[in-house]
């Protein structure tokens, strides 16, 4: 029979979890605004092993109320399981943070790597450490990016699609950039790190291609909106050349951006918004006004 953590727990958890905190944030402002000159600063030594000491102590603390608590029962979301699988607009404004968190997770180890260095050849090591609470240093591998292994699947469609150029601009170890150009319809430029799609730019065929530069048209950046949804949809941790391969055919079908008509509504121009059929569904490739778009519909 699964128990139930009362509030009372939940507080004093809360408590110590802050007090440890705090304990933290006293040796990290200690090491920047009182660091020594040399390394026989006697009462500098002293005052940072009083505070490693308090570490020590307010992390026991949390680690006894943690086991004290019982195991929370299993937390049911229902369909909101399903959420990541569907590419609306909503989500589609959060790639743009999604990307400049990943460019401040590689600053923030970068810096750690760095206080690391500085931190052993300047200071003596903390008198006590617990094993049990030391972090895995396999867990580390887990964020090595894979070089970018997509030439092969480039050359296959650069000889299946006549009217579709595409070509590696930028290449390096971790961030490549490939550049695809749809006959005299449009170009864009695709950013990966390693295997993943991270960022997409698309424009018109006489605009200039910039990467982090929107198009001057209103058509090319709701396209450029909808690539990013599909290119979340058809992302694949464990089969990102089956991801690749998904988004340049649906990406291809752009093709005929100016000759077919809405598959909804049988109109070039939408009555209303007066744009052309932008959106092509993710699955059969149909285009659809962004008005005529159909709607996924929850059980």
């Amino acid at each position: 029979m699964n128990q139930v953590i009362n509030q009372e727990q939940l507080n004093i958890a809360l408590r110590s979890f802050y007090k440890l905190r705090v304990s933290i944030t006293k040796i990290f402002r200690n090491l920047t605004n009182n660091q020594p000159p040399n390394h026989e600063n006697d009462e500098f030594d002293v005052e940072l092993q009083v505070l490693a000491k308090s570490v020590n102590i307010n992390l026991r603390e949390l680690e006894r109320i943690f086991k004290a608590m019982p195991i929370p029962p299993p937390f049911n979301i229902g369909k909101n399981m399903y959420i990541t699988q569907e590419t609306i607009d909503d989500r589609e404004a959060l790639h743009t943070h999604m990307v400049n968190v990943n460019k401040l997770a590689d600053k923030i180890q970068a810096h750690s790597s760095l206080i690391q260095i500085e931190s052993r050849q300047n200071y003596p090591p903390i008198p006590y450490v617990n094993p049990e609470i030391m972090v895995q240093r396999d867990n580390l591998h887990n964020n090595i990016v894979v070089p970018f292994q997509g030439d092969k699947i480039i050359n296959k469609f650069n000889r299946s699609f006549k009217n579709m150029d595409i070509k590696i601009t930028n290449a390096s170890p971790t961030n490549t950039v490939v550049s695809i150009t749809l006959g005299r319809v449009l170009k864009a430029l695709v950013s990966f790190k390693g295997m993943k799609m991270e960022w997409v730019i698309i424009k018109s065929f006489a605009e200039k291609l910039e990467l982090y530069t929107e198009s001057d048209h209103y058509v090319f950046r709701r396209i450029t909106n909808n690539a990013h949804a599909a290119m979340l949809y058809f992302y694949s941790r464990s089969l990102p050349e089956k991801a690749l391969c998904s988004f340049l055919t649906w990406f291809h079908s752009y093709i005929n951006l100016y000759k077919e008509p809405c598959k909804r509504c049988r109109l070039h121009m939408h009555r209303h918004s007066m744009l052309l059929p932008v959106w092509r569904e993710l699955n059969t490739l149909e285009p659809y006004h962004d008005e005529c778009k159909p709607q996924v519909m929850w059980n």
